[in-house]
């Protein structure tokens, strides 16, 4: 399989996801009032040209024409770390197409290099990590032993692992994500909440 079509294979598993918890109301927003796009391009004013992104999800009012709001999603199956520039580059063409209304997930199968965590939190971009495979060991970071770790704490460490440790590898969960300061395990948990704070 070649880049390409390992890419376009990630794309369809990020889709089948989405797609299953929209036909399910699962999510904030509803099929009735949602599109959800393979390679949907906006035009930007600044190229002059039209931008593609790997999915979209588009939201409408009743009698709308125009969404009312744009989900732009980008998804990477990499065998090393996502760097910030790529998480730079994708906030770039968010911003070239819907500065309003509109908020951007990037998912992937690798971890974030920590400034691409940082940028991703500094800028209100939701990250998902999907694990490629469940059959390994659960890694939990190591605590002093005299500490009492609550069991929200172990899953915001756990997330945070998965994230940005590239060793992390789990056969309890497969998905982890974090936006706007909140861990999840979930990706339809993660849409809920940032489709609340619109």
């Amino acid at each position: 399989m070649n880049s390409t079509e390992k890419g376009n294979s990630f794309e369809d598993r990020v889709y089948d996801l989405l797609l299953e918890a929209l036909n399910n109301d699962k999510l904030f927003i509803t099929r009735k009032h949602s599109l959800l796009f393979k390679k949907k391009s906006y035009f930007s004013k600044d190229r002059n040209s039209k931008i593609i992104f790997d999915l979209a999800i588009e939201c409408y009012r009743d009698g709308s024409k125009q969404p009312n709001l744009i989900i732009l999603i980008e998804c990477k199956d990499y065998e090393t770390s996502i760097s910030v520039d790529n998480i730079e580059e994708f906030y770039s063409k968010k911003q070239q197409v819907a500065r309003a209304n509109s908020k951007c997930i990037f998912f992937t199968t690798t971890s974030l290099q920590s400034s691409a965590l940082t940028y991703a939190i500094n800028l209100g971009i939701g990250v998902v990590r999907i694990m490629k495979d469940d059959s390994m060991m659960w890694l939990v970071e190591r605590t002093n032993k005299n500490l009492s770790t609550t069991s929200e704490n172990s899953i915001a460490i756990n997330v945070i692992n998965a994230i940005t440790n590239e060793y992390f590898v789990s056969t309890r969960k497969n998905i982890f994500g974090y936006f706007d300061g909140k861990t999840f395990l979930s990706t339809i948990d993660m849409i809920i909440n940032l489709l609340e704070e619109v």
